[in-house]
């Protein structure tokens, strides 16, 4: 597992493993949504597919300028705009804004369900890919399991993550027919946010 902070440097351009592994884990996200559309033969695949890819580039847009949105003071100096990606709650806004558009776009369009059952299907495997490779440290811990700082253990709130939506996935895939409309959808949904309330505890 990588220091989110860790960076590495393309000529001007400094990218942290946060943004990077942010970046990678959208485009995993991204193929798992494809698979699940192609093996259900969704009729409308292309097209969902083209409003996803823009639904990324407009959150990885905004992953890209939070920093500035939470202190504009930083575009006075528009060199910071190389070194300055992502942040406290940026994961969460971009995928938010992304689901925006969608949620736009699929009232117009009046997509099927399992195009939604695919969404949330690469959602969460981007945030379990992300959780893997790349470390969060939570509120120090008095066990011995955890990532030691100075002597200090801090819970390992990635690792918690990476279990639990491993198991979500593998609750959706086996015990929820896809057949039913929403099922999946609703049931994923709901796991997020409940994986969020039940980590929020042990994170800083």
């Amino acid at each position: 597992m990588l220091e989110p902070l860790h960076t590495f440097s393309f000529g001007p351009l400094t990218v942290t493993m946060e943004m990077l592994f942010f970046l990678l884990g959208t485009a995993f996200g991204y193929a798992i949504i494809h698979y699940y559309l192609k093996r259900l033969k969704v009729n409308v695949r292309e097209e969902f597919l083209d409003s996803v890819l823009m639904g990324i580039v407009i959150g990885v847009i905004f992953y890209k300028f939070w920093p500035f949105l939470l202190e504009p003071s930083l575009l006075l100096d528009l060199r910071n705009i190389l070194y300055f990606a992502g942040g406290p709650y940026a994961s969460y806004g971009a995928i938010g804004i992304g689901f925006l558009y969608l949620i736009f776009q699929g009232y117009r369009k009046k997509w099927p369900y399992h195009c939604w059952d695919s969404l949330l299907f690469g959602t969460v495997s981007m945030l379990l890919f992300y959780s893997l490779c790349v470390k969060a440290y939570g509120a120090p811990t008095p066990f011995s399991f955890g990532f030691t700082v100075e002597n200090t253990v801090y819970h390992p709130v990635n690792v918690y993550m990476t279990w639990l939506y491993l198991l979500l996935l593998g609750v959706s895939i086996f015990l929820v027919s896809p057949k039913v409309k929403y099922a999946r959808t609703a049931v994923l949904l709901i796991g997020m946010v409940f994986i969020h309330l039940l980590v929020s505890p042990f994170s800083i």
